[in-house]
């Protein structure tokens, strides 16, 4: 069996089947995997003890176990295994090059590309700027590159059909038609993207039908064609921005994972707080702003004469709405709003 996240599904739940079993709820998977930056990664995967040393078996192991456990501290099986199975992937086959074609293939390849962000920023720190395999270092530089450029690919797919679920509930959204039809053409006449193992296996005394995804468009294939086929309501956290399945109630506005402002606590524990907070803070300006707008239309009555002052009105009420956003996003203190409006007065 290939390397990658074995999944057993049985219609209703997935359950990944590690050292442990862990379950999600349909489409669950893909919202987790999606939390994920590629760049979070690279303290993990380019700090192996071994990355000074000559390219062997033993170390290219040594070191992804290496990743896996660090990762699945930080980020949870889903992210660990996933990593761990495309590094291992461009790895072997970059083994299976001559030395030849592994040298003509990095003359091209970064030749390719030397102006790509994501190599400055990989390489950012080594003293050769070129992709290679002569250390265990460089050839996980090279599959971290890898890794990460697919990663965008998943997340692009990702988001598209989450902006089609929303448009599909009447949100003004746009959606790329293109990113879609590519991402569909998957389950069609592009179905070699599928990188999806089958086996039917024994677990506890009962067949189980295991899936074993190897990469990161498959899990999203093998998740959104199980999201559509079962209904599931996908949500996105009024508090970190990232989408989940709800647990119980499907309007559930707050996910279970941590809160970007307290890693201790969850967005459902937080995030009715943070929320009611804005809520107070943008409440408290928008009843100085209408005293300060009912004040200014007092002063045009007594004196209608006064055209400025009608300017000054309609400057206010079209700089109003910029002030509102920045303050409701807490871009703008009362301090710095009371002064801008002491402007009107």
């Amino acid at each position: 069996m290939e390397p990658g996240l074995s999944v057993q599904y049985d219609g209703r739940k997935n359950y990944v089947l590690q050292q442990e079993v862990y379950t999600y709820s349909i489409g669950a998977l893909a919202c987790e995997y999606a939390r994920l930056t590629p760049f979070a990664l690279r303290e993990i995967v380019l700090s192996c003890k071994y990355r000074k040393s000559k390219v062997t078996r033993h170390f290219i192991v040594q070191s992804l176990e290496e990743i896996r456990i660090a990762c699945m501290e930080r980020f949870g099986p889903v992210v660990s295994v996933l990593l761990v199975a495309e590094l291992f992937d461009t790895i072997r086959k970059l083994t299976e090059l001559s030395k030849t074609e592994s040298e003509r293939y990095f003359e091209d390849f970064n030749r390719e590309v030397s102006k790509d962000s994501i190599r400055d920023y990989i390489l950012s720190e080594e003293k050769c700027k070129l992709f290679s395999m002569d250390t265990v270092g460089d050839i996980f530089n090279y599959a971290y590159y890898v890794f990460s450029v697919n990663y965008l690919v998943f997340k692009a797919s990702f988001l598209e059909v989450m902006k089609a679920i929303e448009a599909e509930h009447g949100a003004d959204i746009e959606v790329d038609e293109r990113i879609l039809h590519t991402f569909f053409s998957m389950y069609g006449e592009c179905f070699e993207w599928q990188k999806i193992d089958y086996k039917v296996m024994n677990i506890d005394g009962k067949f189980a039908s295991v899936f074993t995804i190897q990469n990161s468009i498959s899990l999203l294939l093998f998740e959104i064609a199980h999201l559509i086929e079962s209904g599931t309501t996908i949500n996105k956290c009024k508090n970190c921005g990232y989408f989940f399945v709800p647990e119980n109630r499907s309007d559930t506005i707050y996910c279970s994972y941590r809160a970007p402002q307290n890693k201790e606590k969850t967005c459902q524990e937080i995030g009715a707080q943070v929320t009611r907070r804005e809520k107070e803070k943008t409440d408290f300006f928008t009843r100085e702003y209408r005293k300060a707008y009912m004040r200014l239309q007092m002063k045009i009555r007594r004196n209608p004469s006064r055209g400025d002052r009608r300017v000054m009105l309609e400057q206010m009420v079209k700089e109003a709405k910029v002030v509102r956003r920045r303050v409701k996003a807490g871009e703008m203190n009362q301090e710095e709003w009371e002064n801008w409006l002491q402007k009107f007065c």
